[in-house]
């Protein structure tokens, strides 16, 4: 077995594990001359799909070796660490297998989508005693940098309380339910495979972790709300009129007159179907669908803290409201992602901390953020680039995240999950300490 992990962030001969289009975004950054030449090296791809996996290369434009399991490659190619890009609920299993064979490991949010699934990684983490590092690509956008910069310089003091508005349009939430995504089993619902992101984000911004929650979820738009439906887009005769038909330029990809993201789509998904019947472009309307498009969570933090959050994927523009009140001020944000803004909203986008205890003494502070136009806010480059090149980013907002950082957020929306099913509320436990119990407590209740 040719295994050479280093664990730590020099590794630098990499497997991407899961051919999709997150798959090729770290592709794209590993075979990349700028990134290539400080060292990096993509040497193998794991996927069970041999289409795809043919379909990958394709995409890539590099005839880099693929195996149907990660165990195959490592008995072949040497290397160093593995990039997790799979579908959500393979993640315990592929982590566990690559703790085994020693691997430097970076699995892609969200780190599980059950309970016992965080807590088999924590598990793993903890007999393979290396670290495992979590893709928040969000921590690395400009916005939540300087949030987090002036929550550290202390300008509204511990935060007690908050909300979080987040907006996904409907060209992005109809695909979620387009695909696998759509089957809690897969995916753990919106809560898990979205949230995940954001949930993050406030346990960084609040800086304590998570104890408790309580929700409410609905399907509003999706599912059984649509006026057509059929099994897929690409073969239905309402395509023309319904709402939620794929865009032209992705239902081109069926005759091959597309561009290069319908290429893309073409080669790892239509022409792939046949290996496993996963079909890409299903209708956003049939009736199996089993997760939620509108969403709202309360979390409560083991310092008492108090955080509001919402979640619904039929808007028309994406981006995010965050409310913070701490002991000694309120800091206001409302980013609007650039490729998303309305014709004549303000160009610019804003950080407002408002300060003072009195009437007559409020003071307001503006810090204006630039708009970036690039898909997730420019944040995939600077997150991919420390996390395989081990390029220092400003630790001291504290960027990196653990297996630790990907089992809190992924454990906010498994139990907003439960609570929406049980209308009670959940605890979370403190898998800092506790994760073997843990385990051993889901496998009693199960």
């Amino acid at each position: 077995m040719n295994v050479t992990g280093t664990h730590n962030a020099s590794s630098r001969r990499y497997a991407i594990v899961g051919t999709g289009v997150r798959g090729l975004v770290f592709a794209k950054m590993l075979v990349a001359p700028e990134v290539s030449e400080r060292g990096a090296q993509l040497v193998g791809l794991v996927d069970p799909n041999r289409k795809r996996l043919e379909g990958f290369q394709a995409c890539l434009g590099q005839a880099v070796p693929g195996y149907a399991t990660l165990r195959e490659l490592c008995a072949e190619i040497e290397v160093d660490g593995v990039v997790i890009t799979s579908r959500d609920d393979t993640h315990p299993d592929l982590v566990e297998q690559a703790c085994e064979l020693g691997l430097d490991i970076v699995v892609e949010k969200p780190m599980a989508t059950t309970r016992e699934g965080v807590l088999r990684i924590l598990e793993a983490e903890r007999r393979s005693q290396w670290p495992i590092r979590v893709g928040f690509n969000l921590r690395f956008t400009p916005v939540a940098q300087k949030i987090k910069s002036l929550l550290l310089d202390g300008v509204i003091g511990e935060v007690v309380s908050g909300t979080m508005d987040w907006m996904v349009d409907r060209t992005h939430g109809m695909d979620y339910f387009r695909r696998w995504h759509a089957c809690m089993k897969y995916s753990g619902g919106l809560l898990v495979h979205k949230a995940s992101h954001h949930f993050d984000l406030l346990n960084w911004f609040v800086n304590d972790r998570p104890s408790e929650v309580v929700a409410m979820g609905s399907l509003q738009s999706y599912g059984p709300n649509g006026t057509y439906r059929g099994e897929r887009c690409s073969t239905c005769d309402h395509v023309n009129a319904c709402e939620g038909a794929m865009p032209h330029t992705l239902l081109a990809t069926a005759s091959g007159q597309d561009d290069e993201e319908g290429s893309n789509l073409r080669k790892l998904y239509y022409e792939a179907e046949a290996e496993d019947g996963y079909i890409r472009d299903r209708c956003v309307f049939r009736p199996d669908i089993d997760i939620y498009d509108t969403m709202s969570v309360l979390i409560g933090y083991a310092r008492g803290a108090q955080i509001n959050y919402s979640l619904n994927v039929a808007n028309p523009y994406e981006g995010f409201v965050l409310n913070l009140v701490g002991r000694e001020g309120r800091l206001e944000a409302h980013v609007v992602f650039g490729q998303t803004r309305p014709e004549g909203m303000a160009p610019v986008q804003q950080i407002r901390i408002i300060s003072g205890r009195r009437r007559g003494e409020v003071v307001l502070r503006i810090e204006d953020q630039p708009v970036a136009t690039e898909v997730h806010d420019g944040a995939d480059g600077p997150m991919m680039r420390h996390l395989l090149l081990g390029e220092k980013m400003d630790m001291a907002l504290g960027q990196q995240a653990g297996a630790l950082e990907g089992a809190f957020s992924a454990l906010i929306g498994i139990g907003a999950n439960e609570s929406i099913k049980t209308n009670a509320l959940v605890s979370i436990p403190d898998v800092r300490t506790n994760a073997l119990l843990g385990v051993a407590n889901s496998k009693e209740n199960t």
